[in-house]
């Protein structure tokens, strides 16, 4: 319904009130339009804080996908904070300025040479930190970090994805195994299991010191990434491919999934 709607019911009720009722009296009318403008205030402020929630949402996504390039953005206070106790418009800013951020880093990738040589804290000057609001969670470092309000470049453990990981990745994305229109499961090489089990096959190989959670969400995000090349039956990322990755492609796309399974199997740890 429409402003001009509600407001035409609204006069088309006050209208309907005999002049002679006792509520025109007793402070009712006046009442009722308190109570009135307090609903319309609490349905406006549950809508802001329900699109907040899904470009929440929506920057998971990306974060997940900066995640390939070893690009760690910080969205656990800002997912778990209590938005009923917040003003929306103190909110808003801060989420603009992060998608800012983060699409000026996507373009910095397109047109980089290598993508990793891009780092998102050359945009510093248009990033407004969201630590006043959200304030990060206390953790123990095992190195140096850039930092960039809730952006940073892991230095510690967060190398680059190796050659042999990314070709790993390939084959997942590759040769998934497709039933009807729906999204691909993992290949039949790696047995009857869900992805979750598949990606965990190569923790042993690949953890570079991370923990599971996120070791299966770097691996699946590198999966990913070779979707638009492959038929996956997933969106994938619309991004470039770095150079590893990009060579990984070329030099695996011809050749027989025999071989590449070959090559991966040794990786598998059951």
């Amino acid at each position: 319904m429409s402003t001009t709607g509600i407001a035409a019911t609204a006069l088309v009720f006050l209208e309907s009130i005999d002049p002679d009722d006792s509520i025109w009296d007793d402070g009712g009318i006046e009442q009722f339009v308190e109570e009135v403008h307090a609903l319309a205030t609490q349905k406006r402020l549950a809508r802001e804080r329900f699109a907040i929630r899904r470009a929440i949402a929506g920057l998971r996504a990306e974060v997940d996908s900066l995640a390939v390039s070893d690009v760690e953005v910080e969205l656990l206070a800002l997912e778990g904070a209590d938005l009923s106790n917040m003003d929306p418009s103190s909110v808003v800013p801060r989420i603009q300025a992060l998608t800012t951020a983060i699409a000026a880093y996507r373009q910095d990738e397109r047109t980089a040479s290598d993508a990793s040589t891009s780092t998102i804290s050359e945009r510093k000057t248009i990033y407004e930190p969201t630590s006043s609001l959200f304030p990060r969670p206390k953790q123990v470092s095992t190195g140096t970090q850039k930092t960039v309000g809730t952006i940073s470049r892991q230095t510690h453990n967060s190398t680059p994805v190796t050659r042999a990981m990314w070709t790993v990745a390939y084959f997942l994305a590759r040769y998934g195994k497709r039933v009807g229109g729906g999204p691909a499961s993992a290949p039949t090489e790696l047995g009857d299991i869900t992805w979750k089990d598949a990606f965990h096959l190569f923790y042993a190989s690949f953890n570079d010191g991370r923990n599971a959670h996120r070791f299966r969400k770097r691996l699946e995000n590198c999966r990913d990434s070779y979707d638009r090349y492959v038929d996956s039956g997933r969106r994938g990322w619309d991004a470039k491919l770095t150079a590893t990755a990009t060579a990984v492609l070329n030099e695996w796309q011809n050749r027989p999934r025999e071989e590449l399974w070959e090559y991966v199997k040794q990786f598998v740890t059951r």
